[in-house]
């Protein structure tokens, strides 16, 4: 069965902060990833040199088998439970004033590919929790500050075309160019509109 991804990113008016705020903390309860998915995200900070240079797919049949299958339960480990639920609501709730943007790739979840194009280092200092955030007007700055503080000296050409390698099979470089830069511009239009943001990933069947 073939899964595409979507990656929604919506505003938030001042009145809805509070309802949206209680949704977000009941999705973060609903659990983390599995003990498979956080073994392979471990297993690709381990091996992160080595995909970083040629990606997932290209690698040879040896060195993926090495790696026992780990690829699966990455794209899958950023998919978390209460979140997949939680975006279903979200997306049925997008209107032309709210949606700030609607992502879809196919065969990989959004904010593993926003890993793999970041490595390690920067990804893991963005806000949020695997691609999923939640921030309030008053709070937009600074997560906008912290975000273009991990993405400082990032050839963006370069994470692009290392990204896309693990997903050109299904997807365009153009759509890999938009994951890698939503968060950035998503919070750069919170905060010239005055909005929160609320960032929800989730698979779609």
């Amino acid at each position: 069965m073939s899964f595409d991804f979507w990656w929604l990113a919506r505003f938030v008016d001042e009145e809805e902060v509070g309802s949206v705020s209680i949704s977000f903390a009941r999705a973060m309860a609903a659990g983390g990833p599995s003990a498979a998915g956080l073994l392979a995200i471990r297993r690709w900070i381990q091996n992160e040199p080595c995909t970083a240079a040629r990606g997932y797919m290209s690698l040879p049949p040896s060195v993926k088998q090495a790696f026992g299958g780990w690829y699966k339960d990455f794209i899958w480990a950023f998919n978390l439970p209460g979140f997949q639920v939680f975006g279903e609501q979200v997306a049925s709730q997008l209107t032309e004033d709210n949606c700030c943007r609607f992502i879809s790739i196919r065969r990989c979840s959004p904010a593993a590919v926003l890993w793999q194009a970041l490595g390690y280092e920067r990804a893991s200092r963005l806000p949020g929790i695997y691609g999923n955030l939640f921030i309030p007007a008053s709070e937009v700055a600074t997560a906008l500050r912290v975000v273009k503080e991990s993405y400082a000296g990032l050839d963006l050409n370069q994470a692009t075309a290392r990204a896309h390698a693990w997903i050109a099979d299904s997807n365009s470089l153009e759509q890999t160019r938009e994951v890698i830069e939503l968060l950035p511009v998503a919070l750069t239009e919170a905060t010239q509109r005055g909005k929160g943001l609320l960032v929800v990933g989730r698979p779609q069947i």
